[in-house]
C-alpha cells in the first residue's frame, strides 16, 4: 500500500502568523477583488471618445501604456505577459483594439521581424479617462478616510504585490514539493 498523500491542510503545520490575522486578510483581498472586478457593464463610457469601449480593450490599451511607461517595447508577447494572458486571446483584443483605432502596429527598428504595439491618440484618451474615472471613484467611495490612511493603504497595498509577485512562484514550487503533486496556478 502507498503512503497516503499528504493534504494541502498539511501546509498549515508551520504557518509563521496568526491563522486568523491571515484569514481575515484572504477574505478581505476576496471581497476586494469581488468588488473590482463587477463590472455593472461589460464596457465603459469614454467622453473624449464620444462612445463606449469594452473593457478587454481598455485592460489592453491601459496595459500598453503600463509596458511602455516601463520602459519596454510593447509587443503582443509583453502585453500578454503583462496582463496574464494567453498570446491567442491577446492577439484577438489587441486585432480588435486596432479594427476600433485604439491601437496601432508597427515595425520594431532593431528587429524587423517583431511587430510593435503603440497607442494612437484615442487609446491616449482612454487611458487617461479611464484613470480618471477610477481615482474620481476611489475619492468618492473613501471620502472620510484621512489622507494619511489612504497613503498607509496605498504603499501597503504596493508592498503586497511586490512581495506577492517577487515570491509567489518559488512558494508555489515549495508547496508542489511539499505535498509531493502538483498544485495548479488557477
Amino acid at each position: 500500500m502507498s503512503p497516503a498523500r499528504p493534504t494541502i491542510s498539511a501546509l498549515l503545520s508551520d504557518i509563521t502568523h496568526s491563522p486568523e490575522a491571515l484569514t481575515r486578510l484572504d477574505r478581505a483581498l476576496l471581497a476586494l477583488r469581488h468588488v473590482l472586478v463587477r463590472p455593472v457593464t461589460s464596457e465603459l463610457q469614454i467622453p473624449s471618445l464620444g462612445r463606449s469601449v469594452e473593457f478587454a480593450k481598455v485592460a489592453a490599451c491601459e496595459g500598453a501604456a503600463g509596458v511602455s511607461a516601463d520602459g519596454a517595447t510593447v509587443t503582443v508577447k509583453s502585453l500578454a505577459e503583462a496582463l496574464q494572458l494567453d498570446h491567442s486571446t491577446m492577439s484577438r483584443v489587441v486585432a480588435d483594439c486596432e479594427a476600433d483605432g485604439l491601437l496601432v502596429r508597427g515595425s520594431d527598428p532593431t528587429d524587423r521581424r517583431r511587430t510593435t504595439i503603440a497607442l494612437t491618440a484615442d487609446g491616449d484618451s482612454l487611458v487617461a479617462d479611464s484613470l480618471a474615472l477610477r481615482v474620481w471613484f476611489m475619492d468618492e467611495v473613501l471620502a472620510d478616510w484621512p489622507e494619511a490612511d489612504l497613503a498607509l493603504l496605498a504603499d501597503m497595498l504596493e508592498r503586497a504585490v511586490s512581495t506577492f509577485d517577487a515570491r509567489f512562484p518559488l512558494v508555489h514550487r515549495a508547496a508542489e514539493e511539499r505535498l509531493g503533486y502538483p498544485l495548479p496556478l488557477e
